[in-house]
């Protein structure tokens, strides 16, 4: 009667990066589909995403919804600046926007802002580029080499299927280390 679930409802702190990327393998791009992140994921899938099938599974949910904000406003109660990137997710990376918003994040990142951002990809993931690459010149090499990228778009699937999901990515999806390579290549880490 009870579906296992793969997160405590119940939480009285954030996720680290480290806890949800647990058992990522950067050998092996199967193996995201085994850590805590994809798994939790799938169980928002497979239960009905944002309108969940059966009255556990939405308690479940809100729970953690919940824990999860008040684990984020205790967080952001020590920050004295924090701006915020939202939408956008569609946003090419080879896009002017995706660069003036990184442009902005490293701008806000150099003042002392925490940058923060929704789930996404898109103008979201150039927020914290943009803040990771603070130093002077990474961010004008990367646009500068005619960066493209691999065009995450196309790795979006709606389905409420978690095999299906996991099929998807693993036919679909680069390597895991395939965006540190390429970092990488453009001299941008060592």
């Amino acid at each position: 009667m009870f579906t296992r679930i793969p997160f405590s409802p119940i939480r009285e702190s954030l996720y680290s990066p480290q806890e949800l990327m647990t058992g990522l393998d950067e050998a092996d791009y199967r193996s995201f589909a085994r850590t805590p992140d994809f798994k939790c994921f799938a169980y928002y899938v497979r239960h009905g995403r944002a309108a969940p099938k059966d009255p556990l599974s939405s308690i479940y949910e809100a729970l953690h919804d919940n824990s999860i904000t008040q684990a984020t406003l205790a967080f952001l109660k020590n920050q004295k600046k924090v701006a915020a990137v939202m939408g956008g997710h569609d946003e090419p990376r080879n896009s002017r926007t995706y660069a003036a918003v990184a442009r902005i994040a490293r701008a806000l990142s150099r003042k002392g802002f925490l940058m923060t951002r929704g789930g996404g990809p898109g103008a979201m993931e150039a927020t914290h580029l943009g803040a990771l690459l603070q130093a002077a010149g990474l961010l004008e090499k990367l646009f500068t080499r005619n960066n493209r990228g691999p065009d995450y778009r196309k790795y979006v699937l709606v389905t409420s299927d978690e095999q299906e999901a996991i099929d998807f990515l693993v036919a679909n999806a680069p390597p895991a280390n395939s965006h540190l390579r390429r970092l990488k290549s453009l001299g941008l880490l060592s």
